[in-house]
Parts: C-alpha cells; sequence; structure tokens
C-alpha cells in the first residue's frame, strides 16, 4: 500500500498550543466536506507573496478545478466573546498576502453582527461551531447509537527496507525509542518539511484508506498476530537515521497482535457547523476512550458495526477529535 504524506493529518509531539484541539477539529470537518481529491494540511505554512516569508494557517485545502489549483486557508478561534471586524480585517489581509482563492474563518463563539457585514464586503466565509439539543437536531441525532468495532494492537517489531543496496543499521536511539513509546515515537520524518510520523499515525492512515485490520479475526477473541507492510512513495518520501546518517525509507514492515471488538455507546451530545445564514452540518459526538471523541454526521455508515476505530483514527464516515486529558 502505499501513503501520501501530504494526506496524513499533522501531528505535534511537543506543547500544543492554545486553541490547536478547536483547529484539528474545524480542519477535519472541512476535510469530510471537501471534494475527492482534495489535500487538507494543519497547520501550514504558505508563502508571503510580499516578504517572501512562510506565514502559518491553522488550515488549507488545496484541490483541482479543471487544471486550475485552488487554495482555501482557514482560520480558526475557539474563544469566549463573539469575534470582531479587527479578525476579519487580519485574515483577509492575509488571504491577499499569501494568494489564497478563499479563506473560511471559524468561531466557537460566533460574529458580532459589523463582522459579519466585514466578511462578507471581504469575501471571508464565516463558520460557527455550537453546541445543539437531539431535538434541535432531529430525528436521526434522537434515534442514531453506534456500536463501534475497535482495534486493539500491540506493536512487536518493525524492519525498514532503505533505498539503498549498501548495508545498513538502524540508529540505536530510534529501535530504543520505539521499544520505549511503540505508538508515539517518531520512527520517520518526512523530507520536506521534516514533520515526525509515528506508528500511530501510520496506522491511522491506514484505516483512513480503507485498510481491513479486522480480517480473519473474529470479535472478541485473543490477540493474534499479523504483518503489516507499508510502502511510502517517493515524493515527498521519508527518511530515518542510521550508521549511515539520513537514509530514505521505501517500505516498512510492522509486526503486531491484533484483536477486534465491539462496543456500543451513546452520543454524548449534538454540534452544528453553520454560515451565517443556515446550518452546513450537523453532528453527533460520542466519548470513546478516556481522551478521545468519535465525531458522525446525520448521514452516518448504512453498518455502523463496519465503523472501525483504532487509536487516533476511525474509518466510515466519522471523525477522531482528541481531549487533553482532565486533571484528577
Amino acid at each position: 500500500m502505499s501513503i501520501r504524506l501530504t494526506d496524513l493529518a499533522t501531528e505535534s509531539f511537543g506543547m500544543a498550543k492554545q486553541g490547536r484541539e478547536f483547529e484539528k477539529l474545524v480542519s477535519r470537518i472541512e476535510h469530510w466536506l471537501s471534494p475527492k481529491g482534495a489535500v487538507v494540511q494543519s497547520p501550514d505554512y504558505i508563502e508571503d507573496k510580499i516578504t517572501g516569508q512562510k506565514r502559518e494557517v491553522d488550515a488549507s485545502i488545496r484541490y483541482k478545478v479543471g487544471s486550475s489549483p485552488i487554495l482555501i486557508t482557514i482560520e480558526s478561534r475557539d474563544r469566549s466573546r463573539k469575534q470582531d471586524v479587527r479578525w476579519i480585517e487580519e485574515i483577509a489581509a492575509k488571504r491577499d498576502s499569501i494568494g489564497a482563492d478563499k479563506t473560511i474563518a471559524v468561531s466557537s463563539s460566533g460574529f458580532s453582527e459589523p463582522a459579519i457585514k466585514k466578511a462578507q464586503s471581504l469575501g471571508i466565509e464565516v463558520r460557527v461551531i455550537e453546541d445543539i439539543t437531539e431535538s434541535e437536531a432531529g430525528e436521526w441525532a434522537e434515534k442514531t447509537r453506534f456500536t463501534i468495532k475497535t482495534i486493539e494492537y500491540a506493536p512487536r517489531g518493525i524492519a525498514f527496507d532503505f533505498d539503498t543496496d549498501v548495508s545498513v543499521t538502524l540508529d540505536p536511539a530510534i529501535k530504543n525509542g520505539f521499544e520505549d513509546d511503540p505508538q508515539n515515537f517518531p520512527l520517520l520524518h518526512e523530507n520536506i518539511s521534516d514533520q515526525p510520523i509515528s506508528l500511530s499515525m501510520l496506522l491511522r492512515k491506514l484505516a483512513m484508506t480503507g485498510f481491513d485490520f479486522t480480517e480473519g479475526l473474529q470479535v472478541g477473541a485473543p490477540k493474534v498476530q499479523k504483518e503489516l507492510e507499508i510502502a511510502f512513495e517517493e515524493n515527498p518520501g521519508v527518511y530515518t537515521s542510521t550508521d549511515k546518517g539520513r537514509l530514505g525509507v521505501s517500505r516498512l514492515l510492522i509486526t503486531v497482535e491484533i484483536a477486534v471488538k465491539h462496543e456500543e455507546k451513546p452520543q454524548a451530545k449534538v454540534i452544528q457547523y453553520s454560515s451565517s445564514d443556515e446550518a452546513v452540518i450537523q453532528m453527533a459526538q460520542i466519548n470513546v476512550g478516556a481522551n478521545l471523541v468519535l465525531t458522525y454526521s446525520q448521514e452516518p455508515p448504512e453498518d455502523l458495526s463496519d465503523v472501525i476505530m483504532i487509536p487516533g483514527g476511525a474509518v466510515g464516515n466519522v471523525l477522531i477529535q482528541e481531549q487533553e486529558p482532565k486533571e484528577t
């Protein structure tokens, strides 16, 4: 299976900035609503047409209409007060500086009337994420329940195929890091952006591409060992550290012990993603773990039992929002 690294959701291995979880939820909703083939990156860094410097946006959407490339940027704010004219003017100026075709401004608290008018005059799309009741959402939210097929796995080993015919030894720091934290240790880095890539990110991508983790497994049975193979495209490509320095990786072989179980989950709340004059989409959220929330739309998969969740990812008409652990 070939993986485009530009399709991987950007993860942070350091301290998350304020509002990052909200930004990630917004980018995944927009990814969900984007046309097939669109590439969503969050965050993204786009060159300023005047200064040449990289400007950060909370998310970007890139796709083509015919032969013409389209760039949409997204700016998000999770604040307690309604957003004002000043913010709209700031992001409109940034849009013009980086040459984006469209910018979407998303707020968790809404916009003032002057801000909405300013956005309309400057061509900025506004969106609001807000909680609504099941009765406001309608019959679909009141009756829909999820049976989640959860994948439990334990990594047992990895092997690398390198872009060289020379004998290579993996850097001991990579081996030790994987043994200490097999889920989250950055085994690889993307060539161009130097983005770190962990095993959990790779398995999430496999899930999103439709890979069947459950083939040959019986629900509730003990873990069985499986070999997973991931091949990487040359552009942009990935690398890891070896005794020969940084070397490109063409293929990764992962040995895991894996099991599957079903669990019914009630929904926790319903949220609505709306423009200034209408609802764009309604979604319900389910708490599926200590720090994970699963979000699905009013058009969930026909066979809900085929929704597959792995740590940090899911298959089906769903999104995963990671949350900071609550202090006890």
